[in-house]
């Protein structure tokens, strides 16, 4: 078990890393690069499992991911833009219902904002704000639905995760769009703190990025950073199911 938490802590950095744009092969790159390439020869571990596992994540899960761009607007002149992500919810009638965090949506005395959603296509889509959840930290949005290949709904987790477990952020961090940074839960909530801790690498840009089990069910989303780690601090799949719950699709 602690080789392939070593696996998997190699194979995250190398994720998060190669994600990056670089003038020149960095030492870290070609260290991690190395101890990932032993480990295959010396046969630690099966890649096998976890190519299938990137493939699906790649080609199915993320897709349910989207970036969101956020105009503030004071007198008719942007003050501000925010960027994030959001995963898909819900697909009714004409629309696409999309969680995302609260800090994109707010809005003070005086201000607007202007919602934009890019889907794995790149196509772009006007979003209008439906809930602004202060004490949760989240909101929802929501888009016309596309026709053509519409925006897959991800799939919530049926058991609450557990702390050690691999989880997997899909979001916009690094600026990146379907960015996935991988790594493991640290904390649950209990009676000292009401959020998920993890060492998930991420930054501001990651911001309501889906947090996915093995199984690519929703565990979390992000909805905060860190700051001495940069790593994630996810909303739990029971707040999230409480919001939704009370949410009229």
């Amino acid at each position: 078990m602690k080789k392939l938490l070593l696996f998997l802590t190699l194979a995250s950095s190398l994720f998060m890393l190669a994600g990056c744009e670089f003038n020149e092969v960095s030492q870290e790159y070609r260290d991690l690069r190395h101890a990932y390439d032993r480990m295959i020869e010396d046969e630690i571990v099966s890649t096998q499992n976890l190519a299938d596992f990137i493939n699906h994540a790649t080609l199915e899960t993320s897709l349910s991911n989207v970036k969101i761009t956020v105009a503030v607007y004071e007198n008719n002149t942007i003050i501000e833009t925010r960027y994030g992500a959001g995963v898909v919810f819900a697909s009714v009638g004409a629309h696409a219902h999309i969680l995302t965090t609260y800090g994109l949506l707010e809005v003070t005395e005086g201000t607007n904002i202007l919602v934009k959603v890019h889907d794995y296509l790149n196509r772009e889509h006007m979003a209008s704000v439906r809930v602004r959840a202060e004490e949760d930290q989240m909101g929802i949005i929501r888009i016309i639905r596309p026709l053509v290949n519409p925006l897959p709904v991800v799939t919530m987790a049926l058991q609450l995760p557990f702390a050690g477990e691999q989880v997997l952020l899909i979001g916009f961090q690094n600026q990146v769009i379907n960015a996935m940074s991988m790594g493991r839960i640290l904390a649950l909530p209990d009676d000292t703190q009401d959020l998920i801790t993890t060492n998930v690498p991420t930054d501001i840009y990651g911001m309501g990025g889906m947090l996915v089990n093995t199984s690519h069910e929703l565990v979390g989303i992000q909805i905060g950073v860190d700051p001495s780690t940069q790593t994630v601090i996810a909303q739990p799949l029971e707040r999230i199911l409480a919001l939704l719950e009370q949410y009229d699709a």
